[in-house]
């Protein structure tokens, strides 16, 4: 496509609210920026795409947004931002860009710390936009306290790489420790990470040395006091201090954050057992063939899989919702009372949105799709489409293949009240909270959660 050519500008604001946050459109070619009212803050056209990385709990003045295709002032007014893709450029909450700096990529954590990356090295500005970590680093993470753990040398060659403790205030010191396969995350004032001198893993204080000498064959993060770790003889939990808590005999482990939430461990491709959380007894145990257990830990969910069935257990180990061998269960919540039931193959109508008790809400329909984050209140973009039998050459089984262009999705609330008619809207996304981005064939837009729509872009192949 031509920007240019592609662009019409027609501009319409639909509805009058007051100033507040403001609202990405991106039709997957070009971007623009408008505000709750609807006016243009960044036009369509001049960055590709435009994404929001930090909501300010000061206000919406104090957002960031990635603007992806950014051009330069001496580019001039007819260069496309998609055109000059070198990098991206950091966006205020009133879409003007901060600095005249070109990123690689940057991330913003919630203190409002942001980890910035160009030519391939990282450094950290707060969230005045002042530098306080120089952009020299090949990897640098937070350590929670204030300060940093950094690499200098290539994470992902075969070489070792020294660890670096940094101060926050300029200061730079080794701490003598060698790593391999870069830094990951701190959780609960540990990290994990694995030794170049031994090749195990173990765990780093926030000064970056060990705190859990390296002894394992895996070690995960930290989650409410206690982390999966492994070993030949399996995986188990262990303490902050590396104390085994749960023997390490069985393939896999799924924990909740909190103490007394679900514990589940699967001992063979036959048992899963559920676990006391105190004393790591085994309370109940699952059986069948071929079984597979997969968990959504903040809502103490559970799902197993068999030959027979496959089934959404509570914390409780009771059946909630139970369904054939080939469903699966999606964006499930306990805390909403929803989940996704995929009964049948993908591109089949067998798609339902149902309560915990297994009633059906809304459905069927090819696709559900929850669009709004994860613990808000959810929203579900449905769709249609046409699809094609694709069968794979001396093989014995086959597929649906979606149709390009014949897709129509329409959006829904959790009691499947319909907001978007499912009749011509092409794409629908979630611009930020309370906010939709809503494609139709020639047209885009923002909607707010009733439907209403803030603003219209016409659009032209």
């Amino acid at each position: 496509l031509c920007l240019a050519a592609a662009l019409v500008l027609a501009l319409v604001p639909c509805a009058r609210a007051q100033q507040g946050c403001a609202i990405p459109i991106n039709t997957g070619f070009a971007s623009m920026l408008i505000d709750e009212a609807g006016e243009v803050l960044v036009p369509m056209g001049k960055y590709a795409t435009i994404d929001l990385v930090y909501e300010s709990p000061d206000g919406p003045q104090g957002d960031l947004f990635m603007a992806y295709g950014a051009k330069r002032e001496a580019d001039g007014d007819d260069a496309s931002g998609e055109a000059a893709g070198d990098g991206c450029a950091m966006l205020g909450g009133d879409g003007q860009m901060i600095g005249d700096e070109r990123y690689t990529y940057f991330l913003v954590e919630d203190d409002g710390d942001i980890f910035f990356t160009q030519n391939g090295l990282t450094g950290v500005m707060d969230k005045a936009r002042k530098v306080i970590v120089p952009c020299e680093y090949t990897s640098i993470v937070s350590n929670g306290e204030g300060g940093y753990l950094a690499l200098t040398t290539d994470p992902y060659d075969d070489k070792p790489d020294g660890v670096y403790y940094l101060d926050g205030q300029g200061g730079e010191s080794a701490t003598g420790i060698r790593i391999r396969y870069d830094l990951s995350f701190f959780s609960e004032g540990l990290m994990a990470v694995t030794s170049a001198d031994s090749e195990r893993m173990g765990y780093l204080n926030p000064q970056g040395q060990w705190a859990v000498p390296p002894q394992f064959n895996y070690c995960g993060p930290f989650v409410g006091g206690r982390a999966e770790a492994g070993m030949d003889s399996g995986v188990g939990l262990i303490d902050p201090s590396g104390n085994w808590l749960l023997t390490p005999k069985y393939m896999s482990v799924i924990l909740s954050g909190k103490a007394d939430g679900l514990l589940v461990a699967q001992l063979s491709l036959n048992e899963v057992q559920r676990l006391d959380p105190e004393t790591y007894a085994p309370v109940q145990t699952f059986t069948g063939t071929d079984l597979f257990c997969s968990g959504f830990i903040d809502d103490d969910l559970l799902v197993l899989y068999d030959a027979e069935s496959t089934r959404l257990i509570g914390a409780d180990g009771v059946a909630l919702v139970e369904a054939g061998p080939a469903a699966n269960f999606e964006a499930y919540t306990k805390q909403y009372d929803r989940a996704i039931l995929r009964e049948g193959n993908w591109g089949e109508a067998c798609v339902y949105l149902i309560d915990l008790s297994g009633q059906k809400i809304a459905g069927p329909y090819q696709d559900i799709v929850q669009v709004s984050a994860y613990g808000a209140e959810p929203y579900y973009a449905v769709s249609t489409f046409d699809t094609e039998l694709v069968k794979m050459p001396q093989e014995e089984w086959s597929y649906l293949n979606e149709i390009s262009g014949t897709r129509k999705m329409g959006l829904i609330d959790r009691a499947g009240r319909e907001i978007l008619p499912q009749d011509a809207y092409t794409d629908i996304s979630w611009a930020r909270d309370g906010f939709l981005t809503a494609s139709k064939v020639g047209e885009v837009g923002v909607v707010d959660i009733s439907g209403r729509w803030i603003v219209r872009q016409a659009i032209e192949p």
